[in-house]
């Protein structure tokens, strides 16, 4: 009886001839224990029988919710406590979305985000991957190479031998007694990449950041600048203390430790993370500023008021997740998730209405596609659209 019931209102939702009535006693239905092997067969013949045309790929049953979904009808679902819904959750979400799909396909639109778009501006989420090795190295003289995890090269320059091996460069000094030389090592928004510094230390470069650093360690200390994430493990030497410049007037003076530096020029505040060895972090100017942190502390610049503040409690599993794949969105805010999606899949995010006032718990694997990460939003009852082939993600509420 219930199968029964079940398949006739399907097809009513299908024709678009469901009451509001009906509708619901279909949702109730489709919530109930046993109810998913025939709902995998309901979504899947649903599938087959749409347009080609219209087909954003061979979808299976268990996939249509990765890239389909429709809130204004469905009933308020309780965010889960970690990115993997209950099994009959999913699957009643899942199918819900498959039969509006087909429904709406008849009449030649898309369902995305609960949002009718033109078939034309049907976004392939799937295709949209996740950032990568990659990054652009600007040489003294101004050339620049294009660097990915594929390339295998030399490049001489003055007192160095700059070798690529995969997504790593490799500095080895010279003999040459040439011109000092500065070279910038840059990663896009959805790039990544890591470099052995002339004196052995290496540093992990995140998405849109930069390195500018010279060919060769000469003079009293090492000198480094950065813009955007950079984790350091650096060489010890202590007669050759190691500094690096943020924003020209805050710098981070060591001599042997590893610790992460984050100052995206859109994100305040610029924070410096340390998990080994000891780190001054001073503010130069009239009233130069200065504190001296240990491993598990962090120690914040804000520009606004000129000022640097001691955080003795920090998330280092938080801090350090990029470095080793990973999101961690433990207690952050929608603007801080979207800035770290933004990044790494080089996509631009606006707010249509202000940004909602939500915090989120958990994470993921940064190796994945985007449509995982969409989903994720969604169970945490984020609705937007996304608009130039995937470019551009409009959070709506």
């Amino acid at each position: 009886m219930h199968e029964n019931r079940l398949s006739y209102l399907f097809d009513k939702l299908l024709n678009q001839s469901i009451s509001a009535d009906e509708r619901a006693e279909l949702q109730q239905l489709m919530s109930n224990e046993g109810a998913e092997a025939q709902l995998e067969e309901l979504v899947q013949r649903a599938l087959e029988e749409t347009p080609v045309e219209y087909k954003m790929e061979e979808q299976s049953a268990g996939e249509v919710l990765n890239a389909i979904f429709f809130a204004d009808r469905q009933p308020s679902i309780p965010a889960p406590d970690n990115i993997v819904p209950v099994s009959r959750r999913r699957w009643w979400r899942t199918a819900a979305a498959a039969a509006i799909l087909a429904g709406m396909l008849t009449s030649g639109y898309m369902i995305w985000s609960g949002l009718h778009t033109s078939r034309q501006q049907v976004v392939k989420v799937e295709d949209v991957l996740p950032g990568s090795t990659k990054a652009r190295l600007t040489l003294s003289d101004g050339s620049v190479v294009n660097l990915d995890n594929k390339g295998r090269q030399t490049i001489n320059q003055g007192n160095a031998s700059i070798r690529q091996s995969g997504g790593e460069l490799d500095y080895e000094p010279q003999n040459s007694k040439g011109p000092l030389a500065y070279n910038t090592l840059m990663t896009p928004r959805g790039g990544q990449f890591k470099i052995k510094l002339p004196d052995g230390t290496n540093v992990w470069i995140n998405a849109a950041s930069s390195l500018k650093y010279p060919t060769a360690f000469t003079g009293g200390e090492r000198v480094v600048e950065v813009r955007g994430e950079a984790y350091f493990e650096v060489a010890a030497d202590h007669n050759k203390p190691f500094k690096v410049v943020i924003n020209d007037h805050y710098a981070i003076l060591v001599l042997g430790t590893s610790f992460n530096i984050k100052a995206y020029a859109d994100e305040a505040p610029f924070n410096t993370t340390l998990l080994e060895g000891s780190v001054r972090a001073t503010l130069t100017g009239a009233n130069e500023k200065s504190i001296v942190i240990k491993p598990g502390q962090q120690v914040q610049l804000r520009e606004n008021d000129r000022s640097l503040q001691l955080v003795k409690d920090v998330n280092i599993d938080q801090e350090m997740a990029w470095r080793y794949g990973n999101f961690n969105f433990e207690g952050q805010t929608l603007e801080e998730v979207m800035k770290q999606i933004s990044r790494w899949y080089d996509i631009d995010v606006v707010f249509e209405s202000g940004v909602p006032p939500i915090s989120f718990g958990g994470g993921m694997s940064r190796d994945v596609n985007l449509k995982v990460v969409l989903d994720f939003l969604r169970d945490s009852r984020i609705h937007f659209r996304l608009e130039e082939n995937g470019k551009r993600l409009i959070v709506t509420k």
